[in-house]
């Protein structure tokens, strides 16, 4: 089981280096804040396609293994701690729905920008559908949340405890997307090497195109978020390990 965790999030970590993703950010330097997040992001949520490196036979064209959720045109709201930080009044209306922000005596040193990157926004849930049939119980318009697993890092258990020392910093979470709880899509990390990854745990009974769409409930009277991309859904080779079946 760690062994596939490890794997896919080699595989995440691969993919994100592929394209120059998120907002650039300066030179390193240290810095002091009640704050545990650094920067919230936003901007125009994108889904893009995982491809296989290689493919399962020869001539295929299924290779498209999974999705990942990044942000373009992206907005920071900045740690006001921070040398030079932008959208600070957003970024403190984030911290306190988080509950990000320790006493004043609780002032801890950070490296930034090598700290931590989250979500401007928390999930309520995350819905995935195609416009094609996948499967028998799957016709098109149905939920595909049987069929996904997410692969995904929160810091959301740890800040929301209150920041008890017995509650890791951060979680990485791999499962079916429809077992995922709404504590595990809270203050999901936005670091470039850890967006949210998608993988199909099966293939579709026709090989084809299919258009996935992701729509994503967040809370605190956020708009509702979707995401739309085209692709040849295959089944991720190492979902074998996994003690889940779709």
């Amino acid at each position: 089981m760690k062994n596939a965790f490890l794997f896919l999030f080699c595989v995440s970590l691969i993919s994100a280096c592929e394209k120059d993703d998120g907002p650039s950010y300066p030179a390193p330097y240290q810095y002091f804040s009640p704050h545990t997040i650094a920067d919230y992001l936003d901007g125009d949520l994108t889904l893009e396609t995982i491809k296989k490196q290689e493919p399962d036979w020869f001539s295929t064209t299924c290779n498209d293994e999974g999705l990942r959720l990044v942000f373009r045109n992206t907005v920071l709201y900045q740690d006001p701690n921070l040398e030079e930080p932008v959208n600070t009044e957003q970024y403190l209306e984030c911290a306190l729905k988080n509950g990000d922000t320790k006493s004043n005596d609780m002032l801890l040193p950070y490296n930034y920008p090598s700290t931590k990157h989250a979500f401007a926004f928390n999930c309520r849930s995350i819905t995935v559908t195609s416009n094609k049939r996948f499967d028998a119980n799957h016709p098109a318009g149905a939920p595909l949340n049987d069929l996904l697993i997410l692969c995904v890092t929160t810091y959301g258990p740890h800040i929301l405890s209150g920041y008890d020392p017995e509650v890791e910093e951060f979680r990485n979470v791999c499962k079916m997307l429809s077992e995922v709880t709404p504590e595990e899509l809270s203050i999901v990390s936005a670091d470039g090497w850890s967006w949210p990854m998608l993988y199909f745990s099966k293939y579709p009974d026709e090989v084809q195109k299919h258009k996935i769409t992701v729509r994503i409930e967040a809370d605190y009277g956020a708009p509702v978020r979707t995401a739309t991309v085209e692709c040849i859904p295959t089944k991720e080779s190492s979902i074998i390990h996994f003690d889940v079946e779709p």
